[in-house]
């Protein structure tokens, strides 16, 4: 920083008039102005120019840098994407391959389970062991079940080959046992059905789930729906009787075109109630008793 020295001649001063003494001291004072001035100007000296393109350069080399790790984040954001979709892919051709081969596994066991259960029968008709041949219809009995709860596809010419081989199974001591795989035929043929419900459809509520609450001794061209269904004295024509428990105890009834969908029965062991449960497996077009 360079000094300023203001001087002040004092014997010349006192030699002038006070109008001389101001107007020097005026003249002095805007000296010292300028002076001090001059000193600032020195202690603070202008920035030199610079071009607008240095100012840029440094904020444009940052912004190339950002724009660089953009793209190569995005280009590896594509790779990543790609090879995701590319195992989507593989996974999904697996996963239809399996979903096929469980459905032939399923399909070759349910064939399996059918003729295991014929072989069965076929033995209880034909040995002379009747404990072989109540533990082999007692086997058929629950391999049935086990076809109704997977709800395993069968043929119509399985049942009527198993009403069959039910039919030849005569012995007294066989007689609860065969009944058992008769309801329980009678049960999975059921599970296995469908339909169109008619157009007056009549649904029972939960307290007619526990009990039989609509009065009639006939009905015809009907769906009912969830209900606990008596067939003792009844007349039925063109009815369907859906998600219903079944009850019969060997009363006489009439039944024409009645189809069992996803129905359970409870039915007495009576040449009758045989007759009901054939009807429900072979899902035949009438069956009449005792009217």
């Amino acid at each position: 920083m360079q000094a300023t020295v203001i001087q002040f001649p004092i014997a010349d001063y006192m030699a002038l008039s006070s109008t001389e003494k101001i107007e020097a001291l005026e003249r002095r004072a805007d000296a010292f102005g300028e002076r001090i001035a001059k000193a600032e100007a020195l202690s603070h000296p202008p920035e030199p120019h610079r071009s607008p393109l240095i100012t840029w350069l440094p904020l444009a080399a940052a912004v190339a840098a950002i724009v660089g790790s953009i793209l190569v984040a995005t280009n590896h954001i594509d790779t990543e994407i790609s090879t995701i979709r590319t195992d989507i892919s593989g996974l999904t051709a697996r996963t239809e391959k399996l979903e096929g081969a469980v459905k032939v596994l399923s399909s070759q066991q349910s064939d399996q389970t059918q003729k295991l259960i014929h072989d069965l029968l076929a033995t209880a008709a034909t040995t002379k062991n009747l404990p072989i041949a109540a533990k082999a219809v007692e086997v058929a009995s629950q391999l049935t079940t086990q076809l109704r709860e997977d709800k395993q596809p069968a043929p119509p010419e399985f049942f009527q080959s198993v009403v069959e081989s039910l039919s030849h199974t005569k012995q007294p001591e066989l007689k609860d046992a065969a009944f058992k795989a008769q309801l329980q035929l009678a049960e999975y043929r059921s599970s296995l059905l469908t339909m169109h419900f008619n157009s007056s459809t009549l649904r029972c509520g939960d307290e007619a789930g526990r009990k039989e609450s609509f009065p009639g001794a006939s009905f015809s061209d009907i769906t009912l729906d969830g209900c606990v269904v008596v067939l003792d004295g009844r007349r039925f024509d063109h009815v369907a009787l859906a998600n219903s428990h079944i009850i019969y105890k060997g009363g006489p009834l009439h039944l024409y075109e009645v189809i069992f969908v996803n129905c359970t029965f409870d039915v007495t062991p009576t040449p009758y109630g045989s007759q009901l449960l054939d009807y429900a497996a072979l899902n035949q077009q009438q069956l009449s008793v005792g009217m």
